[in-house]
C-alpha cells in the first residue's frame, strides 16, 4: 500500500478554473443580475459617484422611451442625471431642483436614502411616481434610484379626502337644514298661527252679531279658518318637533305613531319603552327624523299593511328598529325613493355617533335598525 503527502501530484484538490471559465461565470451573473431588475416593475437606474446612469432596468427604458418622445435618449446609460434635473424647465421643473440636490447628499455619503414624490400625468390619466435614491453598500459610490408608480395609492388618498370633504359638507347642510326648519316652525308657530287663531275667534264674534245667512257664511270661514290653522300646526310640527323639546323622545314617538295610524290604513305595531334614561338632544332628534322618515316612505312607497316600531335602551346604547311587510326595494335604488334618502339617514346617525343597518329585498318588505349612544344632554 503507498501513502501520498499532501504535496503529492496525486492530491485530491479542485483544479484551478481556466480563464474563459471564469469570464462564462463572470458573464452568467451579469446576465442573472440584469434579468432580475428586468423582472422589476418598478423603474431602476443606478447611478455611479457622479450621477450618470450606468445601467438601467427594461421598465426605465419603457418609461423613459414612453414620456420623452422627442429626446427618448434624455434618460439612457451615460446620461447624467444630476444634469438632467438641473436643467430641468416648464412642468419638468417642479421639484427638480430638490430631487437633484437629494440625490447629491446620498452620493456624497450625507444621507443613507432619499426619497420625493411627484406627479406625472399625461393627456390620458393622471399618474404619480415616488422616485427614491438610496447609496451603494459595501463602500460602492453610487446610487440606485427607483420610479415607484403610486397613482393607486394616491386616487385612493384622493377619494378618502373627498369623502371627508363630502361628510363635512354633509354635515353642514343638515346642520343648517335644521336650523332653518327651527326658525321656520317658530315662525309658523309665532306668527301665523297665531295671527290665524286672533282672526278666527274675531270671526266668531262677528257671526254671533249677525243674521243669517251671512251670519252662518262666517262659521263657515271661521271653521275654514280653523281647519288652515291645524294644517299650519301640523307643518310646524314637522318641520321642528317642539314635541321633543316638551314631552321627550318616548311621547314624541309615539305620538308620531299615532298621527301616522290615524291617517293610514296600515296596521301599526308600537313598543316603546316609556323610561330611556337622560337621551343627547342631538341623538333624540337624530332618532325621531328617522322614525318619521322611515314612516314617510311605508305610506308613500312601501305597500305595506303592516309595520312595526320598536324604540328602546339597550345599556348605554339607544336602537330603533322600523319593519314593514310592503314590498321592498334595492339598495342602489333606495336613494331615490325617499324624501330624506338612506344617505342622509345614514349621514345622521353618523352625526350621533351610531350605526344604521339596513336589509331589504324587493318583495321582501324592509327591516332598519339603528343603534346610537345615549348621550346625556349638556347643561
Amino acid at each position: 500500500m503507498k501513502y501520498y503527502s499532501a504535496s503529492s501530484p496525486r492530491s485530491s484538490a479542485a483544479p484551478t478554473p481556466s480563464p474563459t471559465d471564469l469570464e462564462a461565470a463572470v458573464r452568467f451573473n451579469q446576465h442573472l443580475t440584469q434579468a432580475v431588475i428586468d423582472s422589476l416593475a418598478a423603474h431602476v437606474a443606478v447611478l455611479d459617484r457622479d450621477g450618470t446612469i450606468i445601467s438601467t432596468n427594461a421598465a426605465w427604458m419603457r418609461f423613459a422611451h414612453d414620456n420623452s418622445p422627442r429626446l427618448p435618449q434624455r434618460t439612457y446609460v451615460g446620461m447624467n442625471y444630476l444634469a438632467i434635473c438641473h436643467g430641468a424647465s416648464g412642468e419638468d421643473s417642479e421639484g427638480a431642483v430638490e430631487v437633484e440636490a437629494g440625490i447629491r447628499d446620498v452620493l456624497s455619503g450625507a444621507v443613507a436614502r432619499f426619497q420625493h414624490e411627484y406627479a406625472c400625468h399625461s393627456p390620458n390619466e393622471k399618474r404619480w411616481f415616488l422616485l427614491q435614491a438610496t447609496g451603494l453598500e459595501h463602500g460602492a459610490r453610487g446610487a440606485v434610484l427607483l420610479h415607484i408608480d403610486i397613482t393607486e395609492r394616491k386616487l385612493s388618498e384622493g377619494k378618502l379626502l373627498e369623502a371627508e370633504r363630502l361628510k363635512v359638507l354633509t354635515t353642514g347642510l343638515l346642520k343648517g337644514q335644521d336650523e332653518e326648519r327651527r326658525r321656520l316652525a317658530r315662525e309658523l308657530h309665532d306668527g301665523l298661527s297665531q295671527g290665524m287663531s286672533v282672526l278666527s275667534i274675531r270671526l266668531g264674534v262677528l257671526a254671533n252679531q249677525l243674521q243669517d245667512p251671512v251670519g252662518t257664511e262666517i262659521k263657515a270661514l271661521q271653521q275654514r279658518t280653523l281647519d288652515l290653522s291645524e294644517q299650519v300646526r301640523r307643518i310646524s310640527h314637522q318641520l321642528h318637533p317642539a314635541i321633543l323639546e316638551h314631552v321627550g323622545l318616548s311621547n314624541a314617538v309615539r305620538a308620531l305613531c299615532q298621527e301616522f295610524a290615524d291617517a293610514h290604513a296600515i296596521a301599526l305595531q308600537l313598543a316603546v319603552a316609556d323610561e330611556l334614561g337622560e337621551v343627547g338632544d342631538a341623538q333624540s332628534l337624530c332618532l325621531y327624523r328617522v322614525a318619521q322618515e322611515c314612516l314617510r316612505n311605508i305610506a308613500r312607497h312601501a305597500g305595506a299593511t303592516e309595520a312595526i316600531v320598536i324604540l328602546r335602551r339597550s345599556e348605554e346604547h339607544l336602537e330603533l328598529v322600523v319593519n314593514d311587510n310592503g314590498r321592498g326595494f334595492k339598495r342602489e335604488r333606495s336613494s331615490t325613493t325617499s324624501g330624506l334618502g338612506l344617505a342622509s339617514m345614514e349621514e345622521r346617525v353618523r352625526l350621533a355617533g351610531g350605526c344604521l343597518v339596513v336589509k331589504s329585498e324587493p318583495g321582501s318588505g324592509a327591516n332598519i335598525e339603528v343603534r346610537i349612544p345615549a348621550v346625556t344632554k349638556s347643561t
